[in-house]
Order: C-alpha cells, then structure tokens, then sequence
C-alpha cells in the first residue's frame, strides 16, 4: 500500500503544475517570466544527516532485469506509448519489485494566492 503514495504524490504535484500553468494561460498572462524586482532564493539546502534507523533494502541479483509491459493510447488524434514496471494487467499475474521510497514534501508557492503543500507525513 505504501508504494502507490509516492507517484500519488507526483501525479498530485504534475496536475497541479499544469493547473497552474493553464490558469495562468487562461487569464491573459503572457508566457515571459515576471520582472522580479526584489530577487531572492526560492530554495532551501538541507544539511545532509546519515539515517541509521531505515533497514536496508534487499538488493537484486546481478543480471537481474525489472518484469515490463508496454502500450499506447490515442487522445485528440496523437497516439501516445507508455512503458510499465510490472506484470501486464491481461496476464492476471502479480510481480514483486523490490524498492525504497523516498518521501519528498513539496511546497508550492504560486505569485498569488494560497501556498499549497504536499507532504507524505501527514
């Protein structure tokens, strides 16, 4: 159950993104990036700190390949392929991938209006 927050996560942060993008679009706004009058870091630098209490992942053996499947789709007349990690949902079998998943909060801060955060803690 745990795996399917973090591409939730992402796939909340892409759509909004594009959200934004499209509100942006849709209120006239020109595409050019607006004149920062008083410019300043819009990132934060986290000490690094060694996590001692996560158990380590089982490693793969060498040579060992991810089981995947592939596909496309059609939209609006441009037809689209995908590649996925896994077991075809057709063959009605189930795969086991092995992975660590790396929480990442994301905070984002429009010009106007309110700061939105996704954070995997909560």
């Amino acid at each position: 159950m745990e795996a399917r927050v973090v591409p939730t996560s992402i796939l909340a942060a892409v759509t909004l993104l594009a959200c934004l993008t499209a509100a942006n679009s849709a209120s006239g706004q020109s595409a050019a990036a607006p004149k920062v009058l008083n410019p300043r870091a819009t990132y934060t630098v986290l000490p690094a700190k060694l996590r001692t209490d996560l158990a380590a992942a089982p490693r793969p053996a060498a040579g060992t390949v991810l089981p995947t499947w592939n596909g496309s789709f059609t939209y609006s007349g441009t037809s689209y392929g995908y590649n996925m990690v896994g077991a075809a949902p057709n063959t009605n079998t189930s795969s086991t991938i092995s992975t660590i998943i790396i929480p990442v909060k994301i905070v984002i801060t429009p010009h106007r209006g309110a700061q939105v955060t996704n954070d995997p803690s909560h």
